[in-house]
Parts: C-alpha cells; structure tokens; sequence
C-alpha cells in the first residue's frame, strides 16, 4: 500500500539519517519569496518554515518533502492542511503569533499553502533535486 504524503514525511524525520542524501538545500527552495500572499499571516508562516527547512538536508522523494512541509504547515499553525477538495478560496485559520495588525493579521490562508505555496515548493525541491542528481 502506497505512504500518503503525511506518512512519508513522518517515515522521513523519524529515519532522518537514513533518508537523506548528501545534498544541502540551504534555504533555496524558500528564496525568493512568493510575489503575492493569500492573507497577512502567510508571510510569516512561510519565514517559520524557511527556519526550520533552511539547514535541513534535501529528502530522497517529493512525496517526503512534501510531508515534510505538510508537518510543518500543522505543527507551526496547530491545524492540519486540508486536501484541495476541501478547501474554498476564503478557507482561513488564525494563529495568534502571526498576528502583527490590520484586517487579516494572523490569518494563514489554506487555500493558497494548496495552490500556490506547496506546488511552488514542490516545483523548486523538483528542481533542486534534478540538479543533485545531474551534478552526482
């Protein structure tokens, strides 16, 4: 039975020494920044996670990235990201330390970390890993 994307993200940081090539990611894959945001708390959600990916080593598979940022987007908002079927444009969660003033302060838009922040990432891991392989 396949690993959802969840499942090989946790199977990833709990073999995280066995499950990592040699590759560092440096924060690549978070730089630069998305050109637009769905609400004010995205921003910050992002920089959160560039911290923690940052100096983490390039998983093996998208699918154990992917879950890594999966976990990350839960642990650093205390909500899981919902599947795009269950996500309307105007899906939002408040997570009170992104909160730094105006309308949407704290608000992480689900709908833009389904269709705007994880298929960037997944592109840029997807390249990133390409030019690993290329370079080996």
């Amino acid at each position: 039975m396949a690993q959802s994307k969840l499942e090989a993200g946790a199977a990833f940081i709990n073999a995280f020494a066995g499950a990592l090539d040699s590759s560092r990611v440096q924060s690549s894959h978070m730089r630069p920044t998305p050109a637009q945001w769905g609400l004010r708390g995205d921003p910050f959600l992002w920089d959160a996670m560039s911290r923690f990916l940052g100096p983490c080593s390039l998983p093996k598979t998208e699918d154990q990235f992917l879950g890594i940022v999966e976990m990350m987007f839960e642990k650093l908002t205390g909500k899981a990201l919902p599947d795009d079927h269950a996500i309307s444009e105007h899906d939002s969660i408040f997570v009170k330390r992104y909160a730094h003033g105006g309308m949407s302060s704290g608000h992480v838009s689900l709908s833009f970390w389904r269709s705007s922040a994880l298929p960037l990432l997944r592109s840029r891991f997807n390249v990133i890993r390409n030019a690993a392989q290329n370079t080996d």
